[in-house]
């Protein structure tokens, strides 16, 4: 939606015959484009005022009369701006797309970068109204900026898609009924134009199927998922009730304690918990599991897919995917390896990574939306790594090592269930006792294993053939477990004076 604020400047610009220029960051141009001109025509009865387009190769004009715009005349931007000019004494309004490249310092135009002081120098009085409709995270020089009104347009909430949801249904006459909320939030964290398309193309398709609403929504919901996962490094992770993070009791025990605080709107929110731990002890099992207990979607960031090789463009993602978190709140944020995130990069990519990360940072820090981060390390080096854990960053930092034996049962029993399988408590506490220092996932793939072996030699699971070629397992896999446990023997003396412990330790 449009900014408010937009609306007051025009009129500023209309009666008071003044020069105003706004810079609008916007994830959609082409939709706020739209909304600029709805704008002036509901506020511009008697007198229109004159309306171009100006892009770096092209100007277009509109023309009221047909509610159009015309055929764009190939110009160069200093050509253009010298339409600028003419109007001098004219009631006018510009619309600028994508002129940061001729702004910039280094590599920019002269006089695209001299023409906005001076339009504000100049003595005459005139009415020129100057929007410059770019990118989010798109930077101007800091000789233009004090001429500048910034403003932000935000994606489209869940409330702001179902117009036009409404709209695309009715243009199709399709049978959609009840159904609109939902196409809302399938069609979530996408520009409204990318939303528009993605929906008539799926009606279009799905017409004339039997189960056609399903058939749509499943589709939005997947071509969105992808989309997100292609361009932002989102991932909507899907929990259920049975990605249960056995051996965690004390941070579900917080949790409880917590629960009024995440995802709760404002500074007082409880703004990310850290778990620091060895691989697979389940860290992103309890991202998935959070999402399900608190019944907020949990979103999965992999940083490393926002960067790109065009100047800026990183930056750029990373406001994008924080736009985007926005419009999914109250949610779960959850950045695996998140170390990995500030202590690469520096002089190897000229700081971009640095930078994104800082962007970020300041965005979960100073944004009141409900976001509740949930970021994980498998280890912390002493340069950058231990930067994580200052206070402020993250209200809680928890240890989370291998399963205790009450934990490492109810693993392999919750796996052999899930594949109905029914194995007797004394034998399922055997290998609970045999498995000392397995993480979790060593034992949900043990388990597999063991099944799947199983099945080809025709053991039944009360066999003891089966009960003994998963203790078979066991040991062939103890010097790899011995091993990985010793790797993390310091990090987890470190953790033991400055960590919560997320449940009770492996014992022997």
């Amino acid at each position: 939606m449009l900014p408010v604020n937009i609306k007051d400047l025009f009129v500023r610009v209309r009666e008071h015959s003044e020069n105003i220029a706004v810079k609008i960051e916007t994830p959609d141009i082409v939709h706020t484009t739209h909304e600029i001109v709805d704008m002036l025509t509901l506020n511009c009865n008697k007198e229109k005022p004159a309306l171009y387009l100006i892009r770096p190769d092209r100007l277009a004009e509109y023309h009221w009369e047909k509610a159009e715009w015309g055929q764009p005349s190939e110009l160069t931007i200093d050509r253009s701006l010298e339409t600028v000019e003419k109007s001098r004494n004219a009631f006018a309004v510009f619309l600028f797309w994508d002129l940061a490249l001729r702004l910039d310092d280094r590599d920019g135009h002269p006089t695209v970068r001299g023409f906005i002081p001076n339009i504000f120098l100049s003595p005459k009085s005139t009415r020129k109204f100057l929007v410059f409709i770019e990118t989010l995270g798109t930077q101007y020089p800091t000789m233009i900026s004090p001429y500048l009104v910034t403003t932000i347009e935000h994606y489209p909430s869940r409330e702001e898609m179902l117009p036009m949801i409404k709209r695309e249904v009715s243009r199709s006459k399709a049978g959609i009924n009840g159904k609109d909320s939902e196409m809302a939030s399938a069609l979530l964290g996408l520009t409204y134009t990318g939303a528009q398309q993605m929906l008539r193309l799926a009606i279009d398709k799905f017409k004339a199927d039997e189960n056609f609403e399903e058939r749509v929504l499943g589709h939005l919901n997947r071509q969105k998922e992808e989309i997100l996962a292609n361009t932002l490094g989102m991932n909507i992770l899907k929990p259920t009730g049975d990605d249960v993070p056995y051996g965690l009791d004390f941070l579900m025990n917080d949790v409880e304690i917590h629960r009024h605080l995440i995802c709760m709107e404002g500074q007082h929110r409880e703004k990310g918990w850290l778990l620091i731990g060895t691989p697979g002890s389940g860290k992103s099992l309890l991202a998935k599991y959070l999402g399900y207990k608190l019944g907020y979607p949990a979103i999965s960031f992999n940083i490393s897919s926002i960067m790109n090789s065009l100047v800026g463009q990183t930056e750029k993602n990373m406001h994008n995917m924080c736009k985007v978190l926005e419009t999914f709140a109250p949610c779960i944020l959850y950045i695996d390896e998140f170390e990995k995130a500030i202590s690469t990069g520096g002089e190897r990519d000229g700081g971009t990574m640095m930078r994104a990360m800082g962007i970020l940072f300041t965005f979960l820090n100073d944004t009141n939306a409900p976001i509740f981060l949930l970021g994980s390390a498998n280890n912390l080096d002493p340069e950058n790594g231990l930067a994580l854990t200052r206070k402020g960053r993250f209200s809680q930092i928890y240890w989370v090592g291998e399963p205790c034996k009450q934990a490492r049962y109810d693993i392999c029993r919750a796996v052999f269930a899930k594949r109905n399988l029914t194995i007797d408590d004394g034998f399922l506490m055997q290998l609970a006792d045999a498995a000392t220092y397995f993480s979790g996932a060593d034992l949900v793939w043990l388990c597999n294993e063991a099944i799947v072996e199983a099945e080809h030699f025709g053991h039944k699971s009360d066999s003891a053939d089966f009960k003994n070629r998963i203790l078979e397992i066991v040991e062939q896999n103890r010097n790899r477990v011995e091993t990985m446990k010793s790797q993390y023997d310091n990090l987890r003396r470190w953790a033991m004076a400055y960590c919560k412990p997320a449940g009770l330790p492996a014992e022997r």
